[in-house]
């Protein structure tokens, strides 16, 4: 093998295992994705359905029902938000090992 051949699959392997975790990182990222749409699209969902239910009730009932739906409301998204902080650091953190990992193969590989 001449060296023109290493040097040129040694950067095609490269590539491929920059384009692996890449595919990774955004593979993740859209799971975490579709969990928060579909967790903010039952929340709108039933405000629809409370709202719509609270329509029947008299008007002091009604802005009571109302003020528990947007406190609910408010405390999911700051939940949610809560979650999605460590969500992400945990997967920082995931994708660091993983780097390390791979790193480590390519030097003993070399």
């Amino acid at each position: 093998m001449s060296l023109p051949f290493i040097i040129t699959s040694s950067l095609a392997e490269k590539n491929k295992d920059e384009t692996r975790r890449m595919n990774e990182v955004l593979f993740l990222e859209l799971e975490t994705l579709q969990r928060e749409y579909k967790r903010s699209r039952q929340v709108v969902e039933q405000l629809t359905k409370d709202y719509e239910e609270s329509k029947d009730l008299d008007p002091v009932r009604r802005y009571e029902k109302l003020k528990v739906m947007v406190k609910r409301t408010i405390m999911h998204f700051k939940v949610n938000s809560e979650e999605q902080i460590k969500e992400a650091a945990a997967a920082a953190a995931c994708q660091g090992t993983q780097a390390e990992a791979l790193k480590r193969r390519g030097e003993k590989n070399t």
